[in-house]
């Protein structure tokens, strides 16, 4: 059984607490290796109780992860730390942070103690692969939840990638009942620090939202967009932002 502890406990903080320190919008720059913390600093880890959890994955096909691989990733707190991650990947099962300590040991955070995880390219550490920010959690009984931010500006798509399990009928040929992972899509907009659930990717879900005008309208229909994928709603948001 894989045994993941976690090392960063912080209190329960409600939706209140949490507006107050939430940024109007999320950006996508990240410090130099000079200005993080390293992990082990001591005054991250003063006064904080660890807990620990078990997490069993080898009986279910497929990942829980967003990427398998460990990368370098930095960390932004809630107390204003920005810690370096040599070695971070995001649980999209759990909803959890893990990384590998100085010592060796896998680590979990936890989700309230973090406002941003900035993910650097495997190959290029120098560019970003994918930035998650801690919002305000609209899909379960969870307060928080990290969500991957898809592009910058005023008006952001974000997307909270949940891994579940699905199991198959029991198979009596192989006495046994086989479960994989499978991802649900929540896609939401973000601006001045609220976060808008999407039924699904649209012009009428979207629109809307932005309060958008004729122009743009027109300008979707010029482009032949229909903002029904990722990247069509981003190419809309990138011309809407600079309006």
């Amino acid at each position: 059984m894989k045994k993941i502890f976690v090392l960063l406990s912080f209190a329960f903080i409600s939706k209140m607490s949490f507006a107050q320190w939430q940024q109007p919008k999320i950006d996508f720059s990240f410090p130099s290796e000079t200005n993080a913390i390293k992990q082990n600093d001591p005054n991250l880890l003063r006064n904080l109780p660890p807990n620990s959890k078990d997490l069993n994955y080898t009986d279910i096909d497929g990942t829980p992860f967003w990427k398998e691989d460990w990368q370098k990733a930095y960390m932004y707190t809630k107390v204003g730390n920005i810690i370096l991650l040599d070695k971070a990947k995001m649980n999209l099962f759990s909803g959890e942070l893990h990384y590998i300590s100085t010592t060796g040991t896998e680590l979990v955070v936890e989700t309230s103690a973090v406002t941003k995880v900035v993910f650097m390219q495997k190959k290029d550490s120098t560019q970003i692969d994918g930035v998650f920010a801690v919002l305000a959690n609209y899909v379960d009984s969870k307060p928080l939840a990290f969500f991957r931010v898809i592009n910058s500006g005023n008006y952001q798509l974000v997307l909270l990638e949940k891994k579940k399990v699905k199991t198959t009928a029991y198979d009596p040929l192989q006495a046994k009942s086989n479960s994989s992972f499978y991802s649900d899509y929540n896609y939401a907009l973000y601006n001045n620090g609220t976060v808008v659930p999407l039924k699904k990717l649209d012009r009428s879900n979207i629109l809307p939202v932005i309060k958008s005008h004729q122009d743009d309208e027109d300008w979707l229909n010029n482009k032949h967009n229909k903002m029904k994928t990722v990247t069509e709603v981003t190419s809309f948001l990138d011309y809407f932002n600079t309006k």
